[in-house]
């Protein structure tokens, strides 16, 4: 039963976490990024909050929870609303092909900054392969043109690959020892605020009645499924799985977030692009291995 209860929590997170990016693209239609990601993140905290509350547990102080805040600040405002901004300009099933080269980005940033970081042709042959894979579907999506829109879009969401690369490798070297709930509620809570700032200052108020059903159900998607229940999955799941093994989940995230926006969206998705894609996916894969067996992580 456990191991039931282990691969359904792992297929969870796989499909939920992929039909995000077009929930998202939906969702941007009515909401301004910084306004959707302060919605989305704020209420899903305070929820996280509340059930830490009900176990009757105590709030720590603040003090301990820093650095899950700046860690929130981070990934939510920096990686998870830049994404939603970048998906004015390109397709949701591009963002989530280009979100594929996160765990890239954190193998460069341990090249760039870390000493010691062993670096092996199959490392340098599976980054060719994965941008590589991205050049041709980016020329192939801009039609080889000079899209100021579309590269616009393809610049977010590579500058939102960046900054989970660095809240990612920020957690790993500064873990805040307290319970989940309470450091997951620091991290969405602060950046809410924030971006709900940025919002009132820098984009256009929110017409609520203009808000379409559709949008109103991907909204509340995002928040019990995508933010609540598919990261409640994903902390059971590293409970009996390594790490390493968990973040499998990308490569299918990417897959999913591809053909959830041909199925729902109409995006554009051929044999030329499936095929780039999974060029991306084995390189980030050489990656991964590469970067897990010499113990860089």
């Amino acid at each position: 039963m456990k191991s039931l209860s282990i691969w359904l929590s792992f297929a969870a997170i796989c499909f939920i976490w992929g039909t995000t990016f077009f929930g998202v693209k939906v969702c941007i239609a009515y909401f301004p990024p910084f306004y959707l990601s302060a919605l989305r993140y704020f209420t899903a905290g305070i929820i996280f909050l509340i059930i830490y509350l009900l176990m009757q547990k105590k709030i720590p102080p603040l003090y301990n929870l820093r650095h899950s805040m700046v860690a929130g600040l981070i990934v939510i405002t920096g990686s998870n609303a830049l994404i939603a901004w970048g998906e004015n300009y390109v397709s949701s099933s591009f963002a989530g092909i280009l979100c594929a080269l996160a765990p890239i980005y954190v193998t460069l940033m341990s090249l760039l900054f870390f000493k010691g970081f062993k670096v092996t042709p199959l490392i340098v042959i599976g980054l060719l392969l994965s941008f590589g894979g991205v050049f041709f579907i980016s020329k192939n999506q801009s039609a080889g043109s000079v899209d100021i829109h579309f590269w616009r879009g393809f610049i977010l969401v590579a500058l939102a690959n960046i900054f989970w690369a660095v809240g990612s490798i920020y957690m790993k070297r500064f873990p805040v020892k307290e319970h989940v709930f309470i450091k997951v509620a620091a991290q969405m809570i602060p950046a809410a605020i924030l971006n709900y700032i940025i919002s009132l200052i820098f984009e256009p108020r929110v017409q609520l009645s203009q808000v379409s059903n559709v949008a109103w159900i991907w909204l509340v998607y995002l928040v019990l499924i995508g933010s609540l229940l598919a990261y409640l999955c994903f902390v059971y799941l590293l409970q009996y799985w390594q790490a390493a093994r968990v973040t499998i989940h990308v490569y299918v995230n990417t897959i999913v977030a591809a053909l959830v926006g041909f199925w729902l969206g109409g995006e554009q998705l051929n044999a030329f692009i499936f095929g780039n894609l999974l060029v991306v996916l084995v390189g980030v894969i050489i990656v991964n291995n590469q970067y897990a067996k010499l113990g860089n992580s």
